[in-house]
């Protein structure tokens, strides 16, 4: 539809209300991570929010959360929680791929297929939203269901059948 286009073609449009204020809250973000880049500011919006205010550029003094899912992480937890989330998506991803080539048919191939294209589309969406804020449990559910995938995926058919 038109609209979409409009709003796809808005992306990079600086004067697009929505872009200007990621863009502002991410400036901020990056002022606070100078001083809180090692250990983060703590878990949750009440602790984003709190010393978010001291780092906020004027257009934007009250934000709910850094609209960047490796952002937020990085405030929250610092850089070693920022790297336990690459890991976990970078085993999750090995893992899938390791099975999906060493079974290439059957429900395991599609449902790996599938749970990984929800995780790449969750990571396209966390360049410009924290992905966790709204949707904690959807997001936990799947990367459950993904790694009991995985695991599911390193068993014969037969095997599973039996159980």
């Amino acid at each position: 539809p038109a609209s979409v286009w409009e709003r796809v073609k808005s992306i990079g449009n600086f004067a697009d209300t929505s872009t200007a204020y990621r863009v502002n809250i991410w400036k901020g973000c990056l002022a606070m991570l100078s001083r809180y880049w090692w250990v983060g500011v703590g878990i949750g919006d009440t602790a984003f929010r709190s010393i978010y205010e001291g780092f906020a550029l004027k257009t934007v003094e009250n934000a709910p959360h850094a609209h960047n899912l490796m952002l937020q992480t990085m405030c929250e937890t610092g850089v070693l929680g920022l790297l336990c989330l690459i890991l976990m998506f970078v085993f999750l991803f090995r893992t899938a791929h390791t099975n999906v080539r060493r079974q290439p048919h059957g429900r395991q191939y599609w449902l790996i297929t599938a749970l990984s294209a929800a995780w790449i589309g969750l990571l396209v969406q966390g360049m410009t939203d924290f992905i966790f804020y709204n949707n904690n449990l959807f997001c936990i559910m799947m990367i459950s269901l993904g790694a009991m995938t995985v695991n599911i995926g390193q068993y014969p058919e037969k095997e599973i059948q039996n159980v």
